[in-house]
């Protein structure tokens, strides 16, 4: 979508003044899938396979979130979204959090998640989806597609462990998950001993998802814009907490820079 939007104000510009638009070639979606089948071949996707299967290795934590009403016998796609905007300060702070770990303000977002997720558990064995688009591998940053594969995070923790700490290590694991990510969710669950349960999303009912700098480089000549996404009445999973905004732009601007939208499933 930020592809499309940047193009799409490159030709209103171009069109407005008179010039023509500087788009770049197209890429090639065929070229993606024919590489994504090669790799299915290779040594690499034997790895990658058994990079995941060790995370499970043993057993498969189920993680229950908390419901007002008991879990129906076949779970509703039915949901519904709040979102709620992050003070400057506020995000400047969690910036310096992440800075004396290392870790970016993604990562630090997806582990302050993951602890809250442990107190609204209970649970110390967590599993959070991640969703990772492939294009980054093929260096083809253009190409429009749905080329995402969703990265069951498993977690431990120890409510012991000092933050700062917990981030460290979660840095470093997050990192290696992205390196082994064309390993489909599809492919991990065909390979794992899970029950199927109706009223369950199965391994990953909960996701975690950052869209930052979607229109960075859109600029329409004369015109102000803003980037909404209309809310769904449907979502696949229990809980999906997606950040949005430009770390950049939003320092600069006004008092909210972060955008949290969580995706609420409802149990009726």
């Amino acid at each position: 979508m930020g592809i499309i939007l940047e193009e799409l104000s490159a030709q209103y510009n171009a069109i407005k003044n008179g010039t023509l638009a500087q788009i770049s070639e197209p890429a090639s979606f065929s070229s993606y899938a024919e590489e994504e089948q090669m790799f299915l071949r290779s040594g690499k996707f034997e790895e990658t396979e058994r990079f995941w299967l060790e995370q499970y290795k043993g057993n498969v934590p189920t993680v229950t979130m908390p419901t007002d009403y008991p879990r129906p016998q076949i779970r509703t796609y039915k949901s519904n979204r709040l979102d709620f905007p992050i003070p400057s300060d506020l995000v400047g702070k969690l910036k310096q959090v992440g800075i004396k770990s290392g870790a970016s303000l993604v990562v630090t977002l997806m582990a302050g998640f993951e602890v809250f997720l442990n107190r609204l558990t209970g649970q110390n064995d967590l599993v959070l989806g991640l969703p990772a688009a492939g294009q980054s591998l093929h260096n083809n940053t253009h190409l429009i597609g749905h080329c995402v594969n969703l990265l069951p995070l498993r977690t431990s923790i120890d409510t012991n462990t000092p933050f700062n700490e917990y981030l460290k290590d979660r840095k470093n694991k997050i990192f290696d998950a992205y390196e082994h990510q064309q390993f489909s969710f599809g492919q991990l669950l065909q390979k794992l001993a899970i029950a199927r349960d109706p009223s369950r999303v199965p391994l990953v009912p909960v996701a975690f998802n950052i869209d930052m700098g979607m229109d960075s480089a859109v600029k329409f000549d004369g015109l102000t814009h803003k980037l909404n996404s209309n809310p769904r009445d449907f979502e696949a999973f229990e809980l999906f907490l997606n950040a949005t905004g430009s770390e950049g732009a939003l320092i600069r601007n006004g008092p909210t820079i972060l955008l949290f939208s969580v995706l609420l499933v409802l149990k009726k």
